[in-house]
């Protein structure tokens, strides 16, 4: 559930991916010219990180939340380890091991352990573009215990704007074909999105 008085607007958009996104990794050119090394390792053309990326209902998935929090905080909150460990583990569900090296190219690593003592599979994360309090993009990539590289998920663009006293929050969901898009959709990526601002929101209110 949302915490009351926290949610300015809300605003939730749907479609299968724009361009230029193949097998992880990839290689060859997006629409708007070469993708960048590090990016197209990670499944990302060089034209979803710049500003001239524009979204397409039909294509992106997209989640935009105003928070009432200040904008150095929401940064905070996505980059230091010790406020991630707070808001980004789902209920029922704790931090085992949490590793952050917020720059183009570092990676974000963490194992999270079930009420029953289970590790769950380790999540990597690699940023290919860090704009201080305005924007990251990264993706994701999970890998088994036994350290089998499994698919890539999805890229991230995660849009900060200050707003009036508080931030507007948007989130873009990149997918390489249509139906991993619909499986992020079945999946329930929106109402992930919604359950995790809303910890977000939770921690911010605390510190």
């Amino acid at each position: 559930m949302l915490s009351t008085g926290t949610i300015a607007s809300l605003q939730v958009s749907f479609g299968p991916c724009r361009a230029a996104l193949g097998p992880w990794p990839i290689s060859g050119t997006s629409e708007r010219g070469s993708s960048d090394s590090s990016a197209a390792h990670f499944g990302i053309a060089e034209g979803v990180m710049n500003d001239e990326w524009i979204f397409r209902p039909e294509f992106d998935l997209r989640f935009e939340q105003q928070l009432d929090l200040d904008l150095d905080l929401v940064w905070r909150c996505w980059t230091e380890v010790e406020l991630i460990k707070r808001w980004h583990p789902p209920m029922r569900l704790e931090m085992h091991e949490c590793e952050v090296d917020v720059r183009p190219g570092g990676e974000f690593r963490t194992v999270l352990r079930s009420e029953s003592g289970e590790l769950l599979p380790e999540l990597r994360r690699r940023y290919v573009e860090v704009l201080p309090h305005e924007r990251l993009t990264f993706s994701d990539r999970l890998q088994a215990e036994a350290g089998e590289e499994l698919s890539p998920l999805f890229t991230h663009r995660i849009e900060l704007e200050q707003l009036g006293a508080g931030v507007h929050f948007r989130a873009y969901a990149i997918h390489a074909t249509e139906q991993e898009r619909e499986l992020s959709q079945g999946l329930g990526l929106v109402e992930t999105w919604i359950e995790e601002l809303d910890r977000l929101l939770m921690v911010g209110h605390e510190v």
